[in-house]
């Protein structure tokens, strides 16, 4: 069980982690780092992954697992051998037991440790300027709707014939010209110093553009990328304990309280889906069946029932985020379905208990030899 769970694991968070690396690798490329340190900044996704993909994991492998038994016979020579379900249900328990504590550990402290390390590395790259934004002769694209372009670069670090076109707002699109400019790098923060130049800006209305000429003029260029700045950091980014307790200067704090808290409660319920999707899995596949007797139909049953299950989840935890009462539901949903699950299965043990033994020949024998017939 845990090897088909490791394995199922790897295979689903790899496919997740490529998804991952095609949204940097813009990102990383355009700002001129190596393969490996690309593949270091996309590894820090998996725990966030892993946390996400484990219910998942279980549940194929606990497929998997009772269908290969039920396909070799085990399950029915487990089942004559007097073996209830309840026994034969320990090993899995015992493997949802581990996954659920990896992904408390993987929630409460590898994530925002991961994500922390992930946001610090993103600052960086965008804070070295001089490999991210300018390669002279080269029309450079650091950021989405941002384009420069340097003519040259002179041995005392000027620079020479500068565009610079700012097009994040469509309508609106802002391009400096200069002739001249330095790179001014303070701390955190790094100025582009323009020298004799012009700025065109667009009205919005597409008929007019207002011209601008400056003998000097300061760009902070940290301030276009404030998506990766420092300075207020993301739920996903915090620790268990910051969520519950945020900073007072953390501004998204301030502004989404109920944010963190989602956030917060949906990395401590989220492990018990494992254990939900386990046991249902596990209830609908566990009684042993002939080879002539398709499993494909109780297979999409407890697809569509654990689906149905962890979709209620995330679309609460969205709910979470600006009503607290939603936050019960993310606790609520998989205990009642554990619960109904167990029912499920006691009803389903009692309902074999009742129905009666229909005689024969075999039967009767049995009874004959036992009171000395020969």
């Amino acid at each position: 069980m845990m090897l088909t769970t490791t394995v199922v694991l790897v295979a689903l968070v790899t496919i997740a982690w490529v998804s991952q690396i095609i949204r940097l690798l813009d990102f990383v490329v355009v700002n001129g780092r190596s393969f490996f340190e690309f593949i270091g900044i996309t590894m820090l996704f998996v725990p966030m992954i892993i946390a996400v993909i484990m219910p998942t994991a279980i549940f194929v492998s606990t497929v998997f697992v009772l269908d290969r038994m039920n396909g070799d016979s085990e399950l029915t020579v487990i089942g004559a051998a007097g073996i209830s379900r309840w026994r034969l249900l320990r090993p899995f328990l015992a493997a949802s037991a581990i996954s659920i504590a990896f992904s408390l550990v993987a929630n409460i402290f590898i994530q925002p440790l991961a994500m922390n390390s992930l946001r610090e590395k993103q600052a960086e790259i965008r804070s070295d300027i001089m490999s991210s934004l300018i390669d002279v002769g080269q029309f450079t694209s650091p950021h989405h709707g941002l384009m420069i372009h340097v003519k040259e670069r002179t041995n005392d670090g000027e620079l020479k014939g500068i565009i610079f076109k700012d097009t994040r707002t469509p309508l609106q699109p802002i391009t400096y010209l200069s002739s001249s400019a330095r790179l001014i790098e303070r701390g955190e923060t790094a100025f582009l110093h323009l020298i004799e130049g012009s700025v065109l800006r667009n009205r919005g209305d597409g008929s007019n553009v207002d011209l601008v000429h400056f003998e000097e003029y300061t760009l902070n260029l940290l301030s276009f990328f404030e998506k990766y700045s420092l300075g207020s950091r993301r739920p996903h980014e915090m620790y268990i304990n910051e969520l519950f307790y945020p900073s007072k200067n953390n501004s998204f704090a301030k502004e989404h309280p109920l944010a963190l808290l989602a956030e917060a409660h949906n990395r401590l319920s989220n492990p018990l889906y494992s254990l939900v999707a386990l046991l249902i899995a596990f209830a609908i596949l566990c009684d042993p069946r002939t080879t002539r007797t398709s499993r494909v139909y109780s297979i999409v049953t407890a697809t569509i029932l654990v689906s149905i299950i962890r979709v209620s989840g995330i679309f609460f935890v969205s709910l979470a985020g600006n009503l607290s009462l939603y936050i019960i539901p993310l606790y609520a949903i998989p205990i009642i379905a554990i619960a109904c699950t167990i029912y499920y299965m006691i009803a389903k043990d009692r309902c074999l208990r009742t129905i009666p033994l229909t005689p024969s020949p075999t039967n009767l024998a049995i009874e004959r030899y036992r009171e000395g017939a020969p």
